[in-house]
């Protein structure tokens, strides 16, 4: 419909694949640079079921999370590297 704020030109974020499993889906690109595997992190993310349910939300506690990158699970390791400072994606491991 026109007029309802969508642009029927936009296109839905592209979902990229990885031989490692990872599917990331880029919602925003960021502008700021791609963090290193031993980089310091500050995010905020939901952690969601595959019905999406939310499990875990820095979000909703208000608070980001801090993590040196290379101590999580190796699919936020792979995917947040890819993900310049200020950018959001939904990865799905």
């Amino acid at each position: 419909m026109a007029g309802c704020g969508a642009d029927p030109a936009a296109k839905a974020p592209a979902k990229q694949k990885f031989k490692s499993g990872l599917i990331m889906e880029q919602v925003r690109e960021g502008e700021g640079e791609r963090p290193k595997a031993s980089d310091v992190v500050q995010v905020h993310y939901h952690g969601t079921f595959p019905d999406g349910k939310v499990f875990d939300s820095s979000v909703e506690r208000g608070q980001p999370a801090r993590f040196p990158l290379n101590r999580v699970i190796p699919c936020w390791t792979e995917g947040v590297q890819k993900i310049k400072v200020g950018g959001k994606a939904k990865l799905i491991c």
